[in-house]
């Protein structure tokens, strides 16, 4: 008998955990789902700054829910100091933000797909918010088939 094989982390973050993270976090969990990768990894977001236990940004929530994806229940949650010592794969929705978590195991999303920072959407219109998820979705992709698929 064999003993099972843990879930490799990944974790989103963007500064205030209500809309980048965790609309990167439904889209991966479902591109996995979809791969049947959803026991090969885990997937969580959080913020740099966020408000602490502010819900999911309605735009961010619609924009989700007009592609398709069935938005989370969520709250923002703040950086975690595990997330440093842990092998978890950390990535962030700039490189500013990369910056700000000089370790390792961090890396901004575009550094590992397109070269490009995630758009933020905060406080802009829907299209804006819609555009971000676009984006996301393609970098998202890259990242499945380029990293998390091959490994």
């Amino acid at each position: 008998m064999t003993a099972a094989r843990s879930k490799r982390k990944i974790v989103f973050v963007c500064t205030g955990n209500t809309c980048r993270s965790p609309m990167a976090q439904t889209i991966l969990k479902k591109m996995l789902k979809e791969g049947g990768l959803s026991e090969t990894f885990s997937v969580a977001s959080c913020g740099i700054a966020p408000e602490l236990a502010a819900p999911l940004n309605p735009e961010a929530a619609e924009a989700l829910r007009g592609a398709g994806y069935r938005p989370p229940s969520h709250r923002a949650k703040g950086w975690s100091s595990s997330f440093e010592k842990s092998d978890a794969l950390v990535l962030t929705m700039t490189r500013t933000q990369k910056r700000a978590l000089p370790f390792p195991n961090v890396f901004s999303l575009g550094e590992l797909t397109d070269g490009k920072d995630v758009l933020d959407p905060y406080g802009g219109t829907a299209e804006d918010y819609r555009r971000t998820l676009a984006q996301l979705e393609a970098q998202l992709g890259i990242l499945y088939r380029e990293v998390l698929a091959k490994s």
